[in-house]
């Protein structure tokens, strides 16, 4: 609430009657009031919506560490095919050159 040390001071005076500014203390002590109410409501709103965001971020993180992990996967995969094809070029080539000097790849022999 508010701080009332160094407000203003309501007392008797000629002209005026303290009881006929009560309605004024009690207006300003219910606008405080209402103002601490709203000021809580924005401050629950605020504090749910940082709670969705939240969890948004988490929900998109945990999707993307999937999405990452199928990325390793597609990657370990391609890296593996590339060196299969790297050994059948190359079982290709020297069957091609064993051939070419004449030597025994028949099914049996020590180069089958």
């Amino acid at each position: 609430m508010g701080d009332f040390t160094n407000g203003p001071r309501f007392r008797d005076r000629k002209g005026k009657k303290l009881e006929g500014i009560l309605p004024q203390c009690i207006a300003g002590i219910m606008r405080l009031g209402r103002e601490e109410v709203f000021k809580a409501e924005r401050a629950r709103l605020w504090e749910e919506e940082r709670q969705r965001k939240s969890e948004e971020l988490w929900k998109l993180s945990q999707e993307i560490g999937k999405e990452d992990a199928k990325v390793k996967e597609l990657e370990e995969w391609a890296a593996s095919w590339a060196k299969a094809k790297q050994i059948r070029d190359f079982v290709r080539a020297l069957e091609a050159l064993w051939a070419s000097q004449g030597a025994d790849t028949s099914q049996g022999s020590p180069r089958a």
